[in-house]
């Protein structure tokens, strides 16, 4: 299956315009935009390499995205 292709629910091949494939990829985004996260929701890191001497993600270079809130907690430990 190509990269413009997807599987509907009855399982056939189905081909994706770009403006589709666009539309979808803007909703993925806004429905995974961190300011929408609930506070206290559970995040999945089981994906992500973790240093446990350091206390910190192998991929946390840049904290530039985070809010203040984050910044906090994540000043706090």
């Amino acid at each position: 299956m190509s990269e413009d292709e997807t599987v509907d629910e009855a399982g056939t091949d189905e081909e994706v315009t770009e403006p589709d494939a666009e539309e979808i990829e803007a909703e993925r985004q806004e429905r995974l935009d961190p300011e929408k996260r609930p506070n206290n929701a559970e995040v999945d890191n089981t994906q992500r390499d973790f240093d446990e001497e350091k206390g910190e993600f192998l991929d946390d270079s840049d904290e530039s995205d985070l809010t203040d809130e984050e910044r906090a907690v994540t000043a706090d430990g």
